[in-house]
């Protein structure tokens, strides 16, 4: 486990002195920075990144939790936008109580979870700018050395629904002529060929 030698932001800081209940605390800035300290040779740790990262499976992992380091940085991955990530937090210690804030990889908080209890549990949504290397950052509330067992799950997001079917358009009604022109192109019945004058007159008689 190495020590990582930091100084948050003043909005962070004043959220974790607090011990914010916020389980959606966006926004919130814990921006790590190199500080030393102005009289001390060698700075104080505040974090301490655990050298295994976190596996998003839902096995719990027990980390020994010391206040010479007052935050425990455990790091994941996880890339695809969508996905749901939850995370729990049980103490292992009598009396201990876990509070947890999700970083991103430049450990800006997203989210955080201190109920004052013995778990601490968040749920985040990932989106496509906080994608790749995250951060869960554990404390215990009173600074105590504790033992945690550490959960996370990723759930996958949601297959994007089909696009429905365009309807087939229905086809045009035959319109009808005007009636003028109704009949202008249809056979005209043939009339009869004129009589024959002579044809109905008797014959004269043969002298």
């Amino acid at each position: 486990m190495r020590s990582l030698y930091v100084a948050l932001g003043l909005a962070a800081a004043l959220m974790l002195a607090c011990g914010s209940t916020d389980d959606s605390a966006e926004g919130a800035s814990a921006q790590i920075e190199g500080e030393r300290d102005a009289g001390a040779a060698t700075p104080a740790p505040l974090a301490a990144i655990d050298a295994t990262p976190l596996v998003l499976d839902g096995s719990g992992r027990t980390i020994d939790y010391s206040p010479a380091a007052p935050f425990t940085a455990l790091s994941l991955t996880a890339e695809t936008p969508g996905t749901k990530l939850r995370f729990l937090v049980d103490a292992r210690t009598r009396g201990a109580k876990p509070e947890i804030w999700l970083t991103n990889g430049a450990f800006v908080t997203l989210a955080s979870s201190s109920t004052g209890s013995g778990s601490a549990f968040l749920t985040y949504e990932l989106t496509k700018a906080d994608a790749g290397t995250l951060y869960l950052i554990v404390r215990e509330a009173g600074l105590k050395p504790a033992k945690f067992l550490v959960s996370a799950v990723a759930e996958d997001p949601p297959p994007p629904e089909p696009k429905p079917e365009p309807e087939p358009k229905p086809e045009p009604e035959p319109k009808e002529p005007p009636p003028g022109e109704r009949d202008a192109g249809a056979p005209k019945p043939e009339e009869p060929p004129p009589a024959d004058k002579d044809a109905g007159a008797p014959s004269k008689p043969e002298r």
